[in-house]
């Protein structure tokens, strides 16, 4: 791949300098791109326009097509045309580009885009072409607008990874996708779909993604996202509601193991005193209430 990018940016004329050189004198900046993020600078403000489409979705579902989640139907986030499609390009360009590069590679329960463009879908649907894209992140570095790193960074990820695996993809079908080199047979397990294992960041991910997309409240999804790190409930930078929700979730997940007579809880040994705290809840009070749980919980059974 690293071949076939620096192939596309010499035959395209992509942050190439007079001399036939890489602008900056290499051809990546990967090692400029691995920065761990902090919270500072915030994730830029989603500014998408957002489309009822609740109508269209009626007959999707009439139609007995399968789809994976929910749609969100009545806040559809994507663009419906190339004119959303370039307005959402050029706030990325505004907002997003100048910090990706620092930030392509981070990962935080905080903030679920970060600096990302949220632009695959319309490239994929042909609303934008990547030479569209990469053309216009260029004149951002050209005009000293973004930093080169984040401007290469990202046209990499274009110009790159993305060109390089469409083109192995036609070049490869038909008969690609039926290819299966490992010969694996073994299905996904369901919670690839529902989010439902231990694994604490698939969990989280997946819990917060299915929250996104049923439309529940922006709290209730980072509350989600965030309901196994238990250094939010001492963290005053984190929504008051957010941290309630957190700590709500693990007073409840100790009174169910107690109902199943599980009264050692890895979970609550690491957050519970934390939750009571930011709850105001005292060690009798806490114990008092889990006792209550536990009659309603027998009592509704």
């Amino acid at each position: 791949m690293e071949q076939f990018y620096r192939r596309m940016r010499t035959r395209h004329a992509v942050l190439m300098s007079d001399t036939g050189k890489p602008a900056g004198g290499q051809w990546n900046f990967d090692h400029d791109n691995r920065e761990a993020w902090n919270g500072i600078p915030w994730e830029p403000a989603d500014l998408r326009g957002r489309h009822d489409h609740s109508t269209l979705w009626q007959t999707i579902q009439a139609s007995g097509a399968a789809s994976f989640g929910e749609p969100n139907a009545a806040q559809f986030g994507w663009p419906l045309n190339q004119q959303e499609a370039l307005q959402q390009l050029e706030r990325f360009v505004q907002h997003a580009l100048p910090h990706f590069g620092r930030f392509q590679d981070a990962m935080s329960v905080k903030a679920w885009r970060l600096f990302h463009s949220l632009l695959s879908f319309a490239m994929n649907v042909k609303m934008l072409s990547p030479r569209t894209v990469v053309e216009r992140v260029e004149a951002a570095y050209r005009d000293g607008a973004v930093p080169l790193a984040s401007a290469e960074g990202y046209i990499r990820q274009i110009l790159g990874w993305r060109e390089y695996v469409r083109g192995v993809y036609w070049h490869r079908m038909p008969g690609y996708d039926q290819l299966n080199a490992f010969d694996h047979h073994t299905p996904l397990p369901p919670w690839f779909w529902d989010g439902q294992t231990r694994m604490r960041c698939v969990a989280a991910a997946i819990g917060c993604l299915l929250a996104r997309n049923w439309g529940l409240s922006p709290d209730v999804s980072w509350a989600i996202l965030l309901h196994h790190d238990y250094r939010v409930l001492d963290d005053p930078s984190t929504d008051d509601a957010i941290r309630s929700l957190v700590a709500l979730s693990l007073l409840a997940e100790k009174g169910i193991q107690r109902l199943h007579n599980h009264h050692s809880s890895y979970e609550w040994e690491k957050g519970g005193e934390s939750a009571c705290r930011h709850l105001g809840l005292t060690e009798d009070e806490t114990e008092d209430l889990l006792e209550e749980l536990n009659e309603t919980f027998h009592t509704e059974r």
